[in-house]
């Protein structure tokens, strides 16, 4: 969790090598926040220009790491799985 997390702040301070190498041990390591440091290079791929990785990254993310329950559900705003109600 630590190694996610400081990947982060690597981020946030414009040091993308360091952040990107941090989200790449945790996309590896395969633990809980592996779908969300997946998301992170992607994110980093794009924000660096590196546009063909960034959509071979995207492809493989899936559901589990938007951060999000789904498109079937949302907690926040029940409302918008109601048949005929739009917000």
């Amino acid at each position: 969790m630590a190694l996610y997390y400081r990947a982060k702040a690597h981020h946030g301070l414009g040091q993308n090598d360091a952040s990107r190498d941090g989200m790449r041990q945790v996309a590896d390591g395969g633990g809980r926040l592996a779908p969300a440091a997946a998301r992170g290079l992607a994110h980093l791929a794009r924000a660096t220009g590196d546009f063909p990785t960034a959509l071979a990254t995207a492809r493989t993310i899936g559901w589990p790491g938007r951060g999000e329950p789904g498109p079937w559900r949302h907690p926040l705003r029940p409302w918008l799985h109601e048949p005929g109600r739009h917000p």
